[in-house]
């Protein structure tokens, strides 16, 4: 009795499309499933985005406005002290 071939090309191409995309486990990953963080500035939480892939262990801050705010105020705080 001959081995059905289907199954096993079947996974193949799912492993093949899987491989040449480094991304495949995130798009599979629903939005509110998504990793989150609280702003130390503004005590919000934010969420994974995609520009922040590759360095979300680095991202403290959810914005701009928040981590150049943070800066400021602790320059402030050392100018005061002096």
């Amino acid at each position: 009795m001959p081995v059905p071939l289907f199954g096993v090309s079947e996974k193949k191409k799912k492993l093949k499309s899987c491989n040449s995309n480094s991304n495949c486990l995130m798009r599979k990953v629903k939005k509110e499933n998504l990793p989150t963080k609280i702003c130390p500035v503004c005590n919000r939480p934010f969420s994974w985005r995609k520009k922040w892939e590759k360095v979300w262990d680095e991202v403290k801050y959810c914005s701009d406005k928040c981590r150049t705010s943070k800066i400021a105020n602790s320059n402030n705080t050392i100018s005061k002290s002096t």
